[in-house]
């Protein structure tokens, strides 16, 4: 087997198992509670202090990779991540969340240095292939952490579930420490603000900055809001089906690259945010609970597009500062989908809906006048 079919299947898994951790404590804080001593409110805080230590370690890892190097510094953090979720296992009420919180941290490694990685070592065709799956294993993650979790609970207990995972991510570092080449760090790499300076001067990465900030936060707004929207309406056995639906659209990413060569990076972005617009219309003009979950088929395969066009469009934009530029498209996206719950909270799935395709159908004119602008400095 080729060494890029197995970096295609390590980075996959890595980025389901890293990415479940995010949303193994949802069906486990009545558990949690129960057995520790914290408060329901003080349990679902696991989840609130893993997601803000998880963006700090997206921030931090990516810039440290110019100094360390990329496999060390996945080493170091999966090593860190490993101990912090075994302790997990066996924590009380006083350790809970700061143990959460380091393995929040130390996860916060893999995708900006996986990211510089394939950008760093493959050609652009097989960069954004792995980018894509990498992409579809965290668009996966959301219902598979759900599901991993329950199981394990059902069948023993909420610790074993950490256990778990501390084993399989000390079989991932292996497999990384394997697969990784040990490539130098560069000389002469520029200071983290000249890399922000060099970042924000450039138009173009702010545009697609702006673009990462909305779609994780529609995403996550998206099943939020469905969820408010159809809950009490159905069970929540068929409302947590009709949801796991849209994980259909995520195995789109596999096509990913082969429309991305065929349009090129923003034609590629301009299609996918067009087939967002018309998922989102055509749910908001039906209402109904099962053109919901099949339109969400449409709006994930269309995101699975999106999502790795624009960070390949960041890649080749950034240049020498690729990996903080990476570093902070991976922070930007997660503060994105950290808004999302609360978008969905203040406005109705319609007003949502709506809402995202105006920004979306602004984003695709965005494109247009750039294409032209472009055309004209030619």
């Amino acid at each position: 087997m080729k060494k890029i079919h197995l970096l295609s299947a390590f980075f996959l898994v890595t980025a389901i198992m890293v990415a479940s951790s995010i949303y193994v404590l949802i069906p486990l804080y009545a558990s949690i509670s129960e057995d520790t001593g914290l408060s329901f409110n003080e349990a679902v805080l696991g989840s609130t202090f893993f997601t803000f230590f998880y963006a700090a370690g997206l921030f931090t890892f990516g810039p440290l990779t110019e100094k360390a190097g990329k496999k060390n510094v996945l080493i170091a953090g999966f090593a860190l991540a490993i101990a912090a979720t075994a302790m997990l296992a066996f924590s009380s009420s006083a350790t809970f969340i700061p143990l959460r919180s380091l393995q929040g941290f130390c996860l916060g490694c893999f995708a900006p240095v996986a990211y510089a990685y394939c950008f760093e070592s493959f050609r652009e065709k097989e960069a954004t292939m792995l980018i894509s799956l990498i992409n579809m294993g965290f668009l996966m993650s959301g219902m598979i952490g759900q599901l991993i979790s329950s199981a394990i609970a059902i069948s023993y207990d909420w610790r074993t579930v950490f256990l778990f995972f501390a084993v399989a991510y000390a079989l991932l570092t292996g497999c990384l420490a394997w697969l990784l080449d040990g490539r130098k760090h560069q000389s002469g790499a520029k200071s983290l603000i000249s890399s922000f300076r060099s970042i924000f001067r450039n138009p173009k990465l702010v545009l697609c900055y702006i673009l990462t900030f909305a779609m994780l936060m529609s995403f996550v707004s998206y099943y939020e809001g469905f969820h408010r929207a159809y809950s009490g309406i159905v069970s929540e056995e068929v409302l947590f089906w009709c949801k796991a639906a849209g994980l259909a659209g995520a195995l789109f990413s596999l096509f990913s690259v082969k429309w991305i060569g065929r349009f090129g990076k923003t034609a590629a972005v301009r299609y996918a945010m067009l087939l967002i617009i018309l998922a989102f219309l055509l749910n908001f003009a039906s209402g109904s609970l099962y053109m919901s979950a099949a339109l969400s088929v449409l709006f994930t395969a269309s995101l699975s597009v999106c999502i790795p066009a624009v960070i390949s469009m960041i890649g080749e934009a950034a240049g020498s500062d690729r990996a903080t530029a990476v570093s902070l498209y991976s922070f930007i996206l997660l503060a994105g989908a950290s808004i999302g719950p609360l978008l969905a909270g203040v406005l109705s799935f319609q007003s949502m809906l709506l809402g995202f395709s105006v920004f979306y159908g602004i984003a695709v004119a965005v494109t247009f006048i750039g294409s032209g602008n472009q055309k004209s400095a030619r």
